[in-house]
């Protein structure tokens, strides 16, 4: 029987999904029992924590959750690649951890490019006060490139020799780009950012970006998950961030499906005929917040938790600071059972909620409606019990 966990930020994100992922990896191997970690959405604007035992923390952006533990991560057609964050993020755990990650793509993911991060940005700025609260990653920018123009699958780039792959981004740059910032009312690029727009260094340290990620990933369908005994579906972002709220966030949504959209598609596709597969919705004992928008249950944090720190979660220009409310147990028992009635229906999926942070703040969970829940009062996956 394969095993099948659906990872999903119940919220705004930042609800803990690293952890989760990292525990039920953690679980798979010491039974060993192989396991993948599948990234079912967004691209490397997340950011998912995991922290270890002996005082180390890595935040995971284009890697599953589950490297530590040895799980291979696998990036379907929803995934968008950054080779900039890959090429960093696997030094990063060769040369901190010792670890090197074993890694796999589909053919057909869209790809971002430094200048869809460049624009993204500044948009961004260009807003001022109306600003919807990007991470300045360029997630957006990359839909709307593909959408406007065509551009190459990366194994077919990775084929060109070099000087046209350079051409060919010079070409890109300074003709969709350009149009793409004029689209956005900005006629001229900002003298700021001209000296990094206009580097030629820039353009060649992607190319090696591209080569390293096409060397150190490998390319095959979706269909190889099935070789794995236990498939972790690791969403990025919340719930309240989904495509489909846009009529209620307005613009300050992401622009993918946050929930068990993608992972339902996938597990259909695969036609496993006997899978048990649990569905984890993740949440704070409060909620937080990125970034512009609604938030119903904003509070100041004084109230939850005065002496409470997120370490993890620093001001920056593009977000802001981190925003605190509290948990409306009621909303999320709603949107989880909105969210799961495919799988449950057709899959017989159960549900189960992971609730973190247990030790800043205390809720009834009795009221939370679900198979299973787990309760963490600390960062590590040892924090992690059933009640």
């Amino acid at each position: 029987m394969t095993n099948i966990k659906v990872v999903i930020g119940s919220n705004f994100g930042d609800e803990g999904k690293g952890l989760f992922v990292n525990k039920f990896a953690s679980d798979s191997i010491q039974n060993n029992k192989s396991c993948v970690v599948v990234m079912s959405n967004g691209g490397a604007q997340r950011g998912h924590t995991v922290d270890l035992l002996n005082g180390k923390a890595h935040i995971f952006k284009h890697f599953g959750s589950g490297t530590f533990e040895g799980a291979h991560t696998y990036f379907p057609s929803q995934f968008i690649l950054n080779p900039m964050e890959f090429h960093k993020e696997y030094l990063d755990l060769v040369e901190n951890y010792k670890i090197y990650p074993i890694s796999m793509f589909c053919g057909d993911c869209l790809w971002s490019l430094p200048w869809d991060a460049i624009v993204n940005q500044i948009i961004e700025e260009h807003r001022g006060e109306f600003r919807h609260g990007s991470c300045g990653m360029g997630i957006w920018e990359t839909i709307v490139r593909y959408s406007k123009t065509y551009f190459p699958k990366i194994s077919q780039f990775v084929s060109y020799n070099k000087e046209f792959q350079q051409e060919y981004l010079r070409t890109v740059r300074d003709g969709y780009f350009v149009r793409r910032l004029e689209e956005n009312g900005i006629n001229t690029i900002p003298e700021e950012w001209k000296d990094i727009w206009f580097n030629d260094n820039l353009i060649d340290n992607f190319i090696s970006d591209v080569k390293f990620f096409f060397s150190h990933c490998g390319m095959t369908n979706i269909d190889f998950i099935k070789n794995y005994a236990t498939i972790i579906f690791e969403n990025g972002q919340g719930l309240l961030l989904d495509q489909n709220r846009m009529n209620v966030y307005g613009n300050n949504t992401t622009p993918s499906y946050t929930g068990s959209f993608n992972a339902y598609n996938i597990i259909k596709s695969l036609n496993i005929k006997d899978a048990d597969i649990e569905l984890a919705y993740i949440s704070r004992t409060y909620m937080t917040r990125h970034g512009a928008g609604r938030f119903e249950t904003e509070c100041d944090k004084m109230i939850l938790n005065p002496i409470m720190e997120d370490k993890n979660n620093i001001t920056n220009p593009f977000q802001g600071k981190l925003r605190y409310g509290e948990l409306n147990i009621n909303g999320l028992n709603q949107r989880i059972k909105e969210d799961a009635e495919k799988l449950k229906n057709e899959f017989n999926a159960k549900i189960s909620v992971g609730i973190t942070h247990t030790n800043e703040y205390q809720i009834d969970y009795s009221k939370i409606i679900a198979d299973k829940i787990y309760l963490s009062d600390g960062p590590t996956k040892e924090s992690v019990k059933i009640i």
